[in-house]
């Protein structure tokens, strides 16, 4: 600026403007003001621009090349500061993925637990409606007139005894082991050639023959399971159906034998 004038130069482009300060005779801004103002008597004192590679900086003594260590040694300590940030910020992930991990596993234990408790509970269930069903068919004798009691006993005590006879016939094992392998599509009723529940994704196994699905079953649950309880009424069907088609000597056995006991046979 023209102390004189109050103003500015000009400058066309800002190619003049920046050789304009590389001009060796463009004086100091810090020589203008250094200059009297008009109608001032004296001089009026400024300090000159601070210098940084040498010379001192007042009363501390420090120069300037002090300032610039001082400078790298804040850059140095703060990018210390970020790795330790960095650093105890992947130990946090760590330790969260950790604890996520901890409690997926203590939940799927969880879930384990439910359905085995689910399925001892369904075993509870079947075994109180066997016994419902048994105190039911009690009180329902004791209803009856009391002049046929004595021949009821006699007929149920009669049925009874030919039912546990029939249970040991051999021809009735026959009937049995064969609907199971029938039914089953295996030869061997061997515990290593039983046919296991299909895996998720493989296709059904069919009977080439009749194109019927073959019976599996869950071997790893109990008879309760709702898949065995199923597969295992069929095969009870299947036997009463066509039990004394395949061994007629045991259709006497068959005949006899309740359904109590031929479900507790096989």
């Amino acid at each position: 600026m023209d102390l004189d004038t109050g103003t500015f130069p000009q400058f066309a482009t800002q190619a003049e403007f920046l050789a304009a300060l590389q001009d060796p005779n463009l004086p100091s801004p810090y020589e203008q003001l250094h200059a009297p103002l008009p109608g001032d008597s004296g001089v009026v004192v400024m300090p000159g621009p601070p210098q940084i590679e040498s010379g001192s900086t007042g009363d501390t003594g420090t120069s300037g090349k002090l300032k610039k260590t001082a400078v790298v040694a804040a850059l140095e300590a703060v990018k210390h500061a970020v790795t330790e940030l960095e650093r105890k910020g992947k130990v946090y992930e760590h330790q969260l993925e950790e604890i996520l991990a901890h409690q997926n596993m203590m939940a799927i234990n969880m879930h384990e637990s439910y359905e085995k408790r689910i399925a001892e509970l369904k075993e509870l269930e079947y075994f109180e409606k066997k016994i419902e069903e048994t105190l039911q068919r009690r009180e329902d004798d004791e209803d009856e007139d009391d002049t046929d009691d004595e021949d009821d006993e006699d007929e149920d005590d009669a049925r009874l005894e030919a039912s546990l006879e029939a249970k040991a016939d051999p021809g009735l094992l026959a009937i049995i082991r064969h609907a199971f392998s029938h039914l089953l599509g295996t030869v061997k009723l061997t515990a290593k050639d039983l046919p296991w529940w299909p895996k998720e994704g493989e296709e059904w196994p069919v009977d080439s023959a009749t194109k019927e699905k073959f019976i599996r079953l869950r071997w790893e649950e109990s008879y309760a399971h709702e898949d065995n309880y199923l597969a295992l009424q069929a095969i009870f069907k299947y036997i009463r159906a066509k039990g004394a088609e395949y061994s007629p000597a045991a259709a006497k056995a068959l005949r006899a034998i309740s359904d109590e006991d031929l479900r507790a046979r096989f």
